[in-house]
């Protein structure tokens, strides 16, 4: 969890886990099912909405490729957080 004090903000980056890649997240038809899935976290600030962050290959300006966590998508959803002492 990274908590910031001035001003006050929290936010929770859960993982990395994997999360599907749908076809419009990757043109190519994997043929394993294990290709379908990609590395991600899980990150919110809130109790209701969080987001799933996906890496991939993304192209570099003078060529070639890197791979980053560009790829958002907004989930709806019920966050809660537990303290253990």
């Amino acid at each position: 969890m990274n908590v910031a004090h001035d001003p006050d903000a929290w936010q929770v980056d859960a993982g990395p886990l994997l999360i599907p890649v749908g076809p419009a997240e990757d043109a190519s038809s994997p043929e394993l099912d294990i290709e379908k899935l990609g590395t991600g976290y899980l990150v919110y600030n809130r109790s209701n909405y969080a987001e799933a962050i996906v890496r991939r290959a993304v192209p570099l300006p003078e060529g070639g490729q890197t791979s980053f966590y560009d790829q958002r998508r907004n989930l709806n959803c019920c966050n809660e957080v537990f303290v253990v002492r």
